[in-house]
């Protein structure tokens, strides 16, 4: 009994600070979840997953920009799927077909933003490394058209045309005015003829084949073209009677001229 005393008594007499912990030992009073969260609100925020992948790792980062590219085109955002495109060719870490595809995508792009003449430059870089895809050089030749390199709209279209046995009417109306304007006129006038047996209705069909005719010099034809549309119906007005007298006065024949004129 004594000693049970004595241990009770020994224990009461103990120094309070011994059972107080110090203020360096004292727990924050937020826990210590709080401090993780105060220290990971200290860090720095990333929004670009690029930041995610060392620089070093060219072939890695290729791939990310070209995938967010495709994010940004899906979302309409065609200025960052340009700046993402560039970013990846720069990079020059992917295979080739891959590179070729991805200057597709950019120079279709450009085209697309009104900037024609990075436009060619890319997609003659694709397109002569071997995709030879039909709508890829139509883009092309509307872009070289753009920015006057004619000579370039007119080879892409031919290219293109000779992809397909039914082209679209488009692709033959741009061929057309690629080659006049390139001074290839026998080349405009296939074209405008295929054009027109198509739809011999388009009164500017007519029009057209017969300008180039006779821009060509090639009066006789051109006047045949007028005369076949007056008679058709298609055309009906005085004013096209008088050009008609006209070119048949160029081709050498006045008497048939004054038929139309009187």
């Amino acid at each position: 009994m004594i000693r049970a005393l004595l241990l009770v008594a020994g224990l009461t007499l103990l120094p309070v600070h011994a059972q107080t912990p110090t203020a360096r030992e004292r727990v924050d009073p937020e826990g210590p979840y709080r401090s993780q969260v105060r220290v990971l609100d200290e860090l720095p925020e990333t929004t670009d997953p690029l930041d995610q992948v060392d620089q070093t790792q060219g072939y890695a980062r290729a791939l990310l920009l070209r995938q967010l590219a495709s994010q940004a085109i899906a979302a309409g955002d065609n200025e960052a799927a340009i700046d993402r495109l560039e970013q990846a060719l720069s990079l020059q870490s992917l295979a080739p077909l891959a590179t070729h595809q991805m200057q597709a995508n950019l120079g279709q792009l450009y085209a697309a933003a009104g900037r024609y003449d990075e436009a060619v430059a890319t997609l003659t870089s694709a397109v002569t490394s071997g995709l030879q895809d039909a709508q890829l050089l139509m883009v092309l030749a509307t872009s070289a058209l753009q920015t006057g390199q004619y000579e370039i709209a007119l080879e892409s279209v031919r290219e293109a045309l000779g992809t397909s046995n039914n082209p679209p009417a488009d692709w033959l109306e741009t061929g057309v005015y690629s080659a006049w304007q390139a001074g290839d006129l026998n080349t405009a006038i296939g074209w405008q003829r295929q054009l027109l047996d198509r739809d011999g209705n388009k009164e500017k069909a007519w029009r057209r084949l017969a300008a180039l005719y006779s821009e060509n010099e090639r009066y006789g034809m051109a006047a045949a073209t007028l005369t076949a549309a007056l008679q058709s119906g298609v055309i009906a007005d005085d004013q096209t009677r008088l050009q008609l007298g006209n070119l048949l006065q160029r081709a050498g024949t006045p008497a048939i001229a004054a038929t139309w004129v009187a």
